[in-house]
């Protein structure tokens, strides 16, 4: 049954609505995160879902003549629809811990293979916190629960990474941020062997998903958000030497240079060699 708008719960932060008891998890989510949950669409009107699936069933019909459309379900088979579900980019491994400690997890697959990242829905049977009490709507700030994120074998902004049956692999800095597409393997076999990072198998229309909703930028710049922040060069050939970006040229840094830059949150950005060169 669709749940309506004003049976849903306001999750507060201007995130939308949710099913109260998926509201309340959210809420612990949010503690245990230390910051509200980054939610991009929860409860979904039954007028958008069914748009949304008629537009989805367009693109399998005929995908020539018809743009590209998400995997969509009518209203009523939606979980969005009876405010279980979220879209979120808070998906990074130790984010999933937490989201899997409090009842949500990854639903949407194709042949064994995850194709929607941001979409997790609530199982109030697996809530391990189901029983603590929870206030919702965000109005007031909230004491976050002190979330430490695991350490990484390597120092990465290699967020997540796609490899269609093409061959071709999208690379996510950050959580969130602009997919840089590489159709040159030596770049891709330069980024993991920098990073330890791994690519996951996904058909050609799933990646299109993932272009989609994060959008593209070309290589071999990557969306880094870095703002303000000092900027990291790492060379896509896998090489041990770093470089720090100043104004539009890189220098050199040593191991104690690489690790006071970290230190205050200096981002990365991986470069070919020849760019690098270029720069100096």
């Amino acid at each position: 049954m669709v749940l309506s708008w004003n049976d849903a719960v306001d999750i507060g932060y201007g995130r939308g609505r949710l099913a109260r008891e998926a509201a309340e998890s959210l809420s612990r989510v949010d503690a245990a995160l230390g910051r509200p949950a980054d939610i991009n669409e929860a409860w979904r009107s039954p007028e958008q879902a069914n748009a949304n699936y008629a537009r989805y069933l367009a693109y399998l019909r005929d995908p020539r003549n018809n743009p590209w459309a998400p995997i969509a379900l009518p209203a009523d088979q939606s979980v969005h629809c009876v405010g279980y579900a979220v879209d979120t980019d808070d998906t990074a491994d130790w984010q999933m811990r937490v989201w899997n400690d409090h009842g949500w997890f990854w639903t949407v697959y194709r042949n064994g293979q995850l194709v929607e990242r941001w979409h997790l829905e609530y199982d109030r049977d697996r809530d391990n916190h189901r029983n603590q009490p929870a206030s919702v709507g965000g109005s007031t700030p909230f004491t976050p629960a002190p979330v430490e994120p695991p350490k990484r074998k390597k120092r990465t902004m290699i967020n997540a990474a796609w490899q269609d049956e093409n061959g071709t692999i999208a690379v996510q800095a950050v959580p969130g941020g602009k997919v840089t597409l590489l159709t040159d393997p030596r770049e891709w076999a330069g980024i993991a062997a920098a990073t330890g990072a791994e690519a996951a198998r996904v058909k050609n229309d799933e990646l299109q998903q993932v272009l989609q909703r994060y959008g593209q930028i070309t290589a071999p710049a990557f969306d880094t958000s870095t703002g303000a922040a000092a900027q990291i060069v790492v060379p896509l050939d896998g090489a041990s030497d770093r470089y720090q970006v100043v104004g539009d040229r890189v220098e050199w840094i040593n191991g104690d240079q690489l690790q006071k830059l970290l230190d205050t949150g200096a981002r990365t950005v991986f470069l070919a060699r020849d760019q690098i060169d270029r720069m100096k």
